[in-house]
C-alpha cells in the first residue's frame, strides 16, 4: 500500500515542483494565446471552455430594468471583442436573461431581448461582424439561481455569451 501512495504522491507532485522551479512553460499552440502549466488539459481553440477561460466569465450583469453595460462589466465584454478577433470562425448566441422581480413574464421576455441586442450592439461598433452574433431572450424563464431576493435575482440579471 505505501508503494503504491508513493507512486500517486510523485505523479502529482512533480509537475508541481517542477513548475516551482522553472516556472510556467510556454505551450506553443496555433494562436500561441496561454501560458500554462503544462500537465493541465488544453481546449479546443474557439470552444466554450476555451472562452471561459481566456475571458473570464461567460456573462455579464445588468441593474434593474437596465440595457445599459455596467462600468464594472466593460472590461469582460471588451475581453469577448478581442477573443473574437481571435477566432473569427466562432459564432456567438448572446442570451438575455431577466429577474423574477423585474416584471410579467411577459415583461421580462423583451428586457432580456434588448440586453442581448445591447451586448451585439457593443461588439458590432468594436469591429466583430453582426453575422457572427445571434441573440434570443429566456426572460426570466432561465433562472441562474433560484430565490427569493435581491442576492438571487442580481444574478439573473444576465447576458450570457455561448458558442455554437
Amino acid at each position: 500500500m505505501k508503494v503504491v501512495m508513493k507512486k500517486v504522491f510523485m505523479k502529482l507532485m512533480v509537475p508541481v515542483l517542477l513548475f516551482c522551479l522553472i516556472g510556467p512553460v510556454r505551450i506553443p499552440t496555433e494562436n500561441a494565446y496561454t501560458y500554462a502549466f503544462p500537465f493541465l488539459p488544453q481546449y479546443q481553440p474557439g470552444s466554450q471552455e476555451e472562452l471561459i477561460r481566456e475571458v473570464g466569465w461567460d456573462r455579464i450583469f445588468f441593474d434593474y430594468q437596465s440595457v445599459s453595460i455596467r462600468p464594472d462589466q466593460r472590461y469582460t465584454v471588451d475581453k469577448l471583442v478581442t477573443w473574437l478577433h481571435n477566432h473569427p470562425n466562432v459564432y456567438m448566441w448572446l442570451e438575455g436573461h431577466a429577474s423574477e422581480n423585474e416584471g410579467s413574464r411577459d415583461e421580462c421576455l423583451p428586457l432580456g431581448e434588448r440586453r442581448a441586442e445591447s451586448v451585439k450592439e457593443y461588439l458590432v461598433e468594436r469591429g466583430v461582424s453582426s453575422s457572427r452574433l445571434s441573440t434570443i431572450s429566456y426572460g426570466r424563464g432561465r433562472p441562474a439561481v433560484v430565490g427569493d431576493n435581491e442576492n438571487y435575482w442580481v444574478q439573473n440579471r444576465r447576458v450570457m455569451f455561448v458558442v455554437r
